[in-house]
């Protein structure tokens, strides 16, 4: 069919994506949750999706399904029936959604089938294994034969004809064969405990709450500020490009750890900063309204007020210049940095975390974006899926990266690469090129030292 079949009586069978003026019957969405989703979209502003963002699934969705119930209500009743159907990817793609709403709805049916439960059990060999689906505590994995899954774990039976498939993609074959979504197709954190055991239950949340429009008359804890730690401050902020939400975090290198480093067959010891954040908070515009980005350096006033001294504040790219040249004018170091420009500081960032030299505090937001961190192969960066966010996620990983650079440069140590507009490359070093300090000295504590460099 090219576009139309037409049928007596005026019945059209039409292949579209608008269909505006037809007086809609039935239809069928295939594969609804691959339909685009675009973020800072004009065609998104006053449609309520949230944030700018034009969800394609959703807007043909309610498009279709007005045209059904204008046209062809009687009593209560649709005449015609809407078919969406799709494979899975996200645990919030639309189709998710939607069937979370119809689960009570008497009018709409519902079929969730893993690829082999359709079929007739003779196709199978009746031998089975089974698989551990990852989520925010751990990643996915085929268990072994006698193994006992964790407490309240998501766990699926498989026909052992499928364990090529498991072995070769477990969670691209989790979502297409098992019909289980996902939370990362291609996660970049693959160890996600870690992110877990990065967060000091001992530290608190220094503002009244963790998302704010910094019009809201919600404020900083300075009772939950560190303030007896006499060390500099690294802080990043990362704004987005519709100032519809931004991330801020504010940290500090709170000791020196010594970590394995391998060099071919050859390992050895090298220092490498532990960085401890002391403020994570997400911004979002209020609404009708956006950021306004003079507030957002109200915070960093404030905690210099309060007894912090920054190293250096470092922005996104974006819409920066000005509050850079206004810091600069009061005092404060700021550059830009990015965090997407190359992927080096996610990767830092990444072996931070796994060597156990990043601590945080519970913050949910951050916690859940870094957990839905996915690897852009293609662009050769790390990206947030559809409908999701990193802005807090950029944010510390801006900070991090602005503490490292600290760190090295308080040894006399240049560190030059793509994203940190820096000094010239000429006598710079490689982190990996650090002279051994004393292997006997394991850890370090600089948050009972006065100023480090």
């Amino acid at each position: 069919m090219e576009s139309e079949l037409r049928f007596p009586k005026n019945i059209l069978y039409i292949a579209t994506t608008n269909p505006i003026g037809y007086s809609v019957y039935g239809g069928v969405i295939d594969e609804i949750n691959f339909l685009p989703v675009v973020k800072s979209s004009s065609r998104g502003r006053g449609r309520r999706t949230g944030e700018d963002m034009y969800d394609h699934a959703q807007i043909l969705y309610q498009a279709l399904s007005r045209r059904q119930k204008t046209r062809f209500q009687r009593y209560g009743m649709v005449a015609g029936k809407l078919i969406l159907c799709s494979s899975k990817q996200y645990p919030d793609d639309f189709l998710e959604r939607r069937i979370k709403q119809a689960r009570t709805d008497p009018q709409v049916f519902i079929r969730d089938y893993a690829e082999w439960e359709p079929k007739p059990a003779g196709d199978y060999s009746g031998q089975t294994f089974s698989i551990l689906v990852g989520d925010t505590s751990y990643m996915s994995r085929i268990l072994a034969r006698d193994e006992a899954p964790p407490r309240d774990a998501h766990v699926i039976v498989v026909p052992e004809e499928y364990h090529p498939d498991f072995d070769r993609d477990i969670e691209g074959s989790i979502r297409d064969i098992a019909g289980v979504s996902v939370l990362a197709i291609e996660p970049f954190i693959t160890q996600r405990h870690k992110i877990l055991e990065a967060v000091d239950t001992t530290l608190k949340h220094p503002y009244t709450v963790y998302t704010t429009t910094l019009q809201d008359g919600a404020h900083i804890i300075k009772e939950y500020l560190n303030l007896e730690a006499k060390v500099l401050r690294y802080a990043h902020v990362d704004l987005a490009i519709n100032r519809d939400a931004a991330g801020i975090c504010v940290g500090h290198v709170s000791g020196e750890k010594i970590v394995k480093r391998r060099a071919g067959t050859r390992y050895f010891d090298e220092p490498a900063p532990i960085v401890k954040t002391d403020l994570i908070l997400q911004i979002v515009a209020p609404s009708g309204g956006e950021i306004m980005i003079a507030d957002v350096r109200g915070i960093l006033y404030t905690l210099r007020e309060m007894g912090f001294d920054f190293g250096c504040i470092t922005y996104d790219s974006f819409q920066s210049r000005e509050s850079i040249q206004e810091l600069s004018r009061y005092g404060f170091t700021a550059d830009l940095l990015s965090v997407d420009r190359t992927i080096e500081p996610y990767d830092k960032l990444k072996e931070a975390l796994y060597e156990s030299r990043l601590v945080i505090y519970d913050h949910p937001i951050l916690i859940r974006e870094l957990m839905e961190l996915e690897k852009n192969t293609k662009q050769g960066k790390v990206d947030h899926r559809p409908n999701g966010r990193k802005d807090v996620a950029d944010a510390l990983c801006g900070m991090y990266y602005g503490a490292l650079h600290g760190y090295y440069q308080d040894r006399g140590i240049i560190v030059t690469n793509e994203a940190v507009p820096g000094p010239s490359s000429e006598g710079s070093v490689d982190a990996r090129d650090l002279a051994l300090i004393d292997p006997g000295r394991v850890e370090e504590d600089f948050d009972d030292l006065e100023y480090f460099k």
